[in-house]
């Protein structure tokens, strides 16, 4: 599992992908709103398989797609000389904001990043 990518569905859980973001959109797309039909339809588009995580122009799509259905994804950069957490959301409101929060405090609790920035 990565420790460094996660969603956060609309419903407020967290999930902590095994690889990557639009991996785990692909194993369970029904928990984002996608079937898998849509998916095959988006990747077959661009030429591009589902499961290659190739990062091109179906994947974007999808995870814009899936963002803007008020799931929240949030990564970590893990550049050198520039570690920070990115969170990329649709619509900001006081359900967003708490689900975030919690977020917050349960990654600030753990003991691969219990000293980060959050």
């Amino acid at each position: 599992m990565s420790d460094y990518c996660y969603w956060i569905l609309t419903d407020g859980t967290i999930v902590k992908p095994d690889r990557c973001h639009i991996l785990a959109v692909a194993d369970v797309p029904i928990a984002f709103g996608e079937t898998l039909s849509s998916l095959e339809k988006t990747f077959a588009g661009f030429a591009q398989g589902i499961h290659s995580n190739f990062e091109g122009k179906a994947r974007e799509i999808t995870l814009r797609r899936i963002i803007q259905r008020n799931h929240i994804r949030i990564r970590k950069n893990q550049q050198k000389r520039n570690q920070h957490w990115s969170i990329q959301l649709y619509n900001m409101n006081n359900e967003r904001r708490s689900a975030i929060a919690r977020w917050a405090k349960h990654i600030s609790s753990t003991v691969t990043d219990r000293y980060g920035d959050v």
